[in-house]
């Protein structure tokens, strides 16, 4: 049985948070939530697949358990970083509207097993 390759799944996990960052912090600063919030929702997904796909494609087995694990890490690097935000979690989650915010992240992990499993063929 091939073991979890732990390196790939937190480095990958910290490479999509940190894409997400770039690419949508600057926008919602300058068009704010009510513009972006379901292009943030969607590039949670997007980048999720293509991030993903870049770290488990080298993976010997286990696929969509190493993908699965590289968007868990990355929501909880997400929810860590949104803890230490002006406001906390809660002005994070009220800002986006909380269907939006759940929907954000179960996007991302579906994203990282959706890239896993296209990395698997």
């Amino acid at each position: 049985m091939a073991k979890i390759q732990w390196g790939r799944v937190i480095l990958g996990a910290v490479c999509l948070e940190l894409a997400l960052i770039v690419v949508f912090v600057p926008l919602l600063a300058r068009y704010g939530v009510a513009a972006l919030g379901p292009y943030v929702t969607a590039g949670c997904f997007v980048f999720g697949v293509l991030v993903s796909w870049w770290f488990v494609r080298k993976v010997v087995a286990r696929h969509i358990l190493h993908g699965a694990l590289l968007g868990l890490f990355a929501t909880l690097i997400y929810l860590g970083l949104g803890v230490f935000a002006p406001g906390g979690l809660s002005s994070i989650a009220a800002e986006y509207g909380m269907s939006t915010f759940v929907l954000a992240n179960i996007l991302r992990i579906i994203g990282c097993v959706v890239g896993a499993m296209a990395a698997r063929r």
